[in-house]
């Protein structure tokens, strides 16, 4: 493969393809040094009952899989920045031809082979050690070298899986429209693991609208979807907004059915799911990562009843759901207007909320609030004081 890429006249990046076969040739030579020492071993006795001892001086050798696994996910996409080559082409059809004969299915299964090894060594050494007794001489070598071998294995699972945790973040970076006045969610961070992504309706101060929702384990993006064209299947998204799991709380809504609030000091609003099955799920795992990103700044467990006053951002009452005050049920006309309490979310009229608060999850600025939650918080204070009393 090496020289058929090689013998190319034009301009290809080998980097690549010089680490993975660099990190192979590694591999390759271990095993071959663990064959040929266990060949060896039975060559000269052929009642020889002890091969735990060679396998625990080359099992610390084994630990260069993991250096594999790194360059691992990058062969798919190399493979096929190749295929637009006729010569390369011609390389894999030939290819193609010789493994027919055996198990393998592609080039691909080629490749992944050394990683299945680890796997393969770790039940070998189990099954031996299943046969061993205890009194044997062999034992504890055997016992020894499978507590290697998984933590090999251990090792080699978590590489794989950050490998394609970061390569799944890179994929729904790409998705994302940042030309023009497009913001760049620059979800791309070293301690950041994707969990969940799907479609839910969010209610809106003006209308219902679908969101295409992120889960990280420390964010929740929200998105919209973006065709190019009527007739064309390819999307991309446009990034809306985010919201920092630590600070997030979650409350059901009762009146609406499949729903439940999002609230946090940056922002609050109300999700819509297709079934309650979809709900639930939502729910649940965002319910856990919200509390596992507290636990992980060392914030201190809360529930939102005994949160300060103005802490939360409020859910706004849509316009359009609102014929009426809230306080005093004045119906909204051109005289009589609507206007939303920056505190609660509901919509009130002009008379119901002639006092400003203060809210820092707003502004620093005084804000519009109802009567009745002026009332609350001049109540709080003074609870607050006589407690300090």
């Amino acid at each position: 493969m090496i020289e058929t890429v090689t013998t190319n006249q034009e301009s290809i990046d080998m980097t690549t393809l010089l680490q993975v076969t660099s990190f192979l040739k590694n591999i390759l030579s271990v095993n071959i040094e663990l064959l040929a020492r266990i060949e060896e071993r039975f060559t000269r006795d052929s009642h020889a009952q002890s091969i735990g001892d060679i396998f625990l001086k080359l099992t610390p050798f084994l630990k260069i899989y993991s250096n594999y696994t790194v360059v691992f996910g990058d062969i798919p996409t190399y493979i096929s920045s190749l295929t637009r080559l006729p010569y390369f082409n011609t390389f894999l059809t030939d290819f193609q031809r010789r493994i027919n004969e055996t198990c393998l299915v592609s080039l691909h299964d080629v490749f992944i082979m050394p990683i299945q090894r680890i796997p393969r060594y770790s039940l070998l050494l189990r099954e031996l050690l299943q046969n061993t007794e205890e009194s044997h001489p062999d034992f504890e070598a055997l016992t020894t070298s499978l507590a290697l071998v998984q933590e090999v294995a251990t090792s080699l699972n978590t590489h794989l899986h950050q490998e394609e945790n970061r390569r799944k973040i890179l994929e729904i970076q790409s998705r994302f429209i940042i030309a023009y006045s497009f913001q760049d969610p620059q979800l791309v961070a070293p301690h950041r693991v994707f969990i969940k992504e799907g479609d839910l309706q969010k209610i809106g101060k003006k209308a219902v609208k679908q969101k295409y929702l992120l889960l990280f384990n420390d964010i929740l993006v929200w998105a919209t979807h973006i065709k190019f064209d009527r007739v064309s299947t390819f999307e991309r998204l446009r990034f809306e907004n985010s919201l920092p799991l630590e600070s997030m709380f979650l409350k059901d809504v009762p009146s609406l059915p499949n729903a439940f609030a999002v609230q946090s000091p940056k922002k609050s609003f109300i999700l819509l799911s297709s079934s309650a099955q979809e709900k639930d799920e939502w729910y649940k795992i965002l319910q856990s990562q919200s509390r596992s990103a507290r636990h992980h700044v060392g914030s201190r467990p809360r529930s939102v009843s005994n949160l300060e006053f103005g802490f939360l951002a409020p859910i706004w009452v849509p316009d359009y759901l609102a014929s009426s005050c809230h306080s005093c049920q004045t119906h909204f006309n051109v005289i009589h207007r609507r206007h939303h309490c920056r505190a609660c979310g509901f919509v009130v009229c002009n008379h119901c909320s002639k006092h400003k608060l203060v809210l820092s999850s707003i502004s620093q600025e005084p804000v519009r609030v109802c009567n009745e939650c002026h009332t609350k918080n001049t109540e709080q204070k003074r609870s607050h004081s006589f407690l300090q009393l």
